[in-house]
């Protein structure tokens, strides 16, 4: 590919709602939609501008949450997907698990807010220059102040199950040519995300990168 590959756009579009009430659990989850386009080194798009991956990215803010005696259980319970992720957290309020303090080398935590990097999809001809890298890199900084951690669950996409066979944007990604094997394929998912500084965390199927450790500007 040229080297405009080293520059990216990201449209956004915010699903949460704009009415704030303080009891409800959806209140303190902010979901993204992103689309990844590519620009040139003056920043104008290319002809065509077209959308060369696509991304979903959630904001939990489980510190407001536990102030306003809301439950981060109740928070993580509003979708299935999200539940998932209870496991990095201890039944004691504010805390993290034990795997995961451990990762932090904390005994204690002053904010349990996350970022969910939860799916991250670049169309074939644009995968092998490192754009997913840099995407990771910009979402940290827009969206990871004040979030202690980004927390991922490393699955191929190929290996998912799911109805959507003949959507067009799934035909698009080509996830039939991807491999078959599903431990060989996660494998080399996870040693991607170790490039951008992701640990496992042990016992579970997830990968957290501690963003006070670094800070948010530290990418490079």
């Amino acid at each position: 590919m040229s080297d405009y590959s080293t520059y990216l756009s990201c449209a956004e579009k915010s699903s949460f709602s704009e009415v704030y009430d303080a009891e409800d659990p959806e209140t303190y989850i902010f979901p993204h939609e992103i689309e990844l386009h590519l620009i040139d080194e003056h920043g104008e798009e290319f002809e065509g501008d077209p959308v060369i991956g696509k991304a979903h990215v959630v904001v939990l803010n489980l510190e407001g949450a536990d102030k306003a005696g809301v439950a981060r259980f109740d928070v993580l319970d509003t979708e299935a997907w999200l539940a998932h992720y209870m496991v990095l957290f201890s039944d004691c309020a504010g805390e993290f698990s034990k795997p995961v303090m451990k990762l932090l080398g904390e005994d204690v935590v002053f904010s349990n807010n996350i970022l969910i990097l939860d799916r991250l999809e670049i169309l074939p001809d644009y995968r092998g220059e490192e754009l997913g890298l840099r995407f990771i890199k910009a979402v940290v900084r827009r969206y990871g102040i004040g979030c202690r951690l980004v927390a991922i669950k490393p699955y191929p996409l190929q290996h998912e199950n799911t109805d959507r066979g003949r959507d067009e944007w799934r035909q698009q990604m080509a996830l039939n040519a991807l491999s078959k094997d599903q431990r060989v394929s996660t494998d080399k998912l996870k040693r991607y995300y170790e490039r951008a500084k992701f640990k496992a965390v042990c016992g579970t199927e997830f990968m957290i990168r501690d963003l006070e450790a670094e800070g948010t500007e530290s990418d490079d």
